[in-house]
């Protein structure tokens, strides 16, 4: 069985810019997560723990069923978080 490294991508489906500009925030669709990518390429997630599921929650507590938009602050539309806090602690 092959196993992929925490910090890769599958099917990224959607950006948004940190508020401050200095990271994107990724909808990672097939992780089930949200993704910060900082400039210098690293990869942290921010949201969820790969498992599907509408579970809202800090961290790897969150669940989603493959995001496709990030939307910081904001009450979103089905399969996208429901809110994020950039100042909430990251997950990798």
């Amino acid at each position: 069985m092959l196993t992929r490294p925490s910090n890769v991508l599958n099917c990224p489906a959607g950006l948004a810019l940190d508020a401050d500009g200095s990271s994107v925030l990724v909808a990672d669709f097939g992780n089930h997560a949200v993704r910060r990518v900082v400039m210098a390429g690293v990869v942290s997630t921010v949201a969820g723990n790969g498992l599907r599921g509408f579970d809202d929650g800090e961290g790897a507590a969150a669940r989603f069923h493959a995001p496709t938009y990030p939307h910081l602050g904001d009450r979103s539309p089905h399969h996208s978080p429901r809110e994020l806090r950039c100042g909430s602690p990251l997950m990798s």
